[in-house]
């Protein structure tokens, strides 16, 4: 991927978004870790410990997964892989119209 220039409160998804081969790519798939620190959520840069000259290895992770929402007031998440049903998602009083990743990819929306 080669260096970029970053600022220690860069989370995973600036560094996912702003590097090329990495934008358009779901955060998820891509798993950041300085040493052995996995840069999760919101946890910055500086948070890892990340200083000048620091290396961040990417790790791609090519697991394929999808949303739906349902009339049955429930959102699924699903693996593409093997067609299984990962989670459920309960809890809403009405219908549920849409189901979309978080732009980190963290959470459901």
């Amino acid at each position: 991927l080669g260096p970029i220039e970053a600022q220690g409160s860069w989370t995973r998804w600036n560094i996912c978004s702003g590097v090329p081969v990495l934008a358009g790519t779901r955060a998820t798939w891509a798993r950041l870790f300085v040493g052995t620190v996995e840069l999760v959520g919101d946890m910055t840069l500086e948070e890892a410990g990340v200083g000048d000259s620091s290396q961040v290895q990417v790790v791609l992770d090519p697991r394929m997964e999808v949303l739906t929402a349902s009339s049955d007031r429930t959102g699924k998440l699903w693996s593409l892989d093997s067609g299984e049903c990962l989670r459920t998602f309960r809890g809403h009083s009405d219908l549920v119209l849409s189901a979309v990743f978080s732009p980190d990819a963290a959470r459901v929306l």
